[in-house]
């Protein structure tokens, strides 16, 4: 096992064993109440930094909604800022739940360091079962061995897709709306396989 992969385990592992400090369910919890997402006076959600016209508008408007990304008490997302560890680990508490408490880091999460969590957090975690895609990414020979599995394996769930190239650009950090876009999709394969 490589040292980044080694890493990636003991990050999951934290989680998953709620090593981490907990406040408890959220439901009712500050995570929720402190919503930094405006309503207008139809109703509406938003951000002064997500155009209803931009593709992860609904990725975002879902994890805000359900208190598992937040933006800015001004009311901004940053949806292109880099995902960091500590954002990581509270998006994947928030989402059983709970609030982790934790030290801010400025450490950036690469994409398929951010799959490898999501398909640690929904094969180890959850139980799920899940295969591999058949369909590679054009850059498929710059994925990481220890991310493949994870990586195809969220491609077969349809929680990831290439860009425009078809490629998955595993070394870029991920963008908080690119991990808005996987988070809402994860929920929504969860839901849909536990019906």
């Amino acid at each position: 096992m490589t040292f980044k992969a080694l890493i990636v385990v003991t990050i999951v592992l934290l989680i998953l064993l709620g090593i981490l400090a907990v406040q408890g369910r959220a439901e009712g919890s500050e995570v929720h109440k402190a919503m930094p997402v405006n309503d207008d006076p139809d109703g509406k959600r938003s951000f002064h930094d997500v155009p209803e016209t931009a593709w992860y508008y609904n990725d975002v408007m879902y994890v805000a909604k359900h208190g598992i990304l937040v933006g800015t008490p001004d009311g901004f997302f940053l949806p292109k800022d880099a995902m960091t560890t500590s954002m990581t680990i509270c998006a994947f508490g928030r989402i059983e739940g709970m609030d982790p408490k934790y030290r801010a880091t400025s450490h950036c999460v690469t994409r398929q360091t951010f799959a490898v969590i999501a398909y640690w957090y929904l094969t180890e975690y959850l139980g799920a079962e899940m295969h591999e895609s058949d369909i590679r990414f054009q850059d498929d020979h710059e994925i990481a061995g220890f991310a493949k599995q994870a990586v195809y394996s969220l491609r077969w769930a349809g929680i990831i897709y290439g860009d425009e190239n078809s490629n998955f650009r595993p070394d870029d950090y991920i963008t908080r709306a690119e991990a808005a876009s996987i988070l809402h999709e994860l929920c929504m394969w969860v839901e849909k396989t536990n019906e």
